[in-house]
């Protein structure tokens, strides 16, 4: 039984496509060649913070936190003891609020900045939900663990660099946008 595909030649279809639709889809195939050149590149500030914050937790952290068993099941937990061993002659000198407050507030400056780097000069309506996302995901997390609703412990530390980290972020995400112009 045949349903007339016995021929069927995906590269011959996709010519086809190009041929038809060519004046016009190469246009919008170069701009979003361009915009995901600029995504990338808007990016690279935001990733800095984030690896150094998983370092911070990597190194320094209990190994009893949920990450150390995903490095474990990726097949990471021996150079992750080793990192661990290397690192352990400096932590006598790393203050406890670098440890345990400041990876939260680098997560909340880098999400801000992705935010706002994106958002920020839209005229979509759903720039305002992403905004909006910013402070609500960077301190709903630690007001949720004050009220005993998500597990984890409630730090003014933590609150405090968080603000600083939404600030920065999108402080800095701003006047990229602003060089761009």
């Amino acid at each position: 039984m045949s349903f007339g595909y016995d021929n069927l030649n995906v590269e011959s279809i996709s010519h086809q496509i190009n041929v038809k639709l060519g004046r016009w889809y190469e246009p919008i195939k170069m701009k979003i060649a361009v915009f995901q050149k600029k995504v990338v590149r808007r990016s690279i500030p935001a990733l800095i913070p984030i690896i150094i914050g998983s370092l911070i937790y990597i190194l320094w952290r209990p190994l009893t936190i949920r990450i150390f068993s995903w490095l474990d099941i990726i097949g990471l937990s021996i150079a992750v003891e080793k990192l661990r061993k290397l690192s352990m002659s400096i932590y006598p000198y790393v203050p406890d609020w670098v440890v345990y407050s400041v990876p939260n507030g680098l997560w909340a400056f880098s999400y801000a900045l992705i935010i706002t780097i994106i958002w920020w000069r839209s005229e979509s309506i759903v720039k305002y939900f992403w905004l909006g996302s910013i402070p609500i995901l960077g301190l709903g997390y630690e007001l949720l663990q004050l009220r005993g609703v998500i597990q984890g412990t409630f730090c003014w530390q933590d609150l405090n660099l968080c603000i600083l980290g939404i600030g920065s972020g999108v402080i800095t995400g701003r006047m990229v946008r602003r060089k761009e112009k």
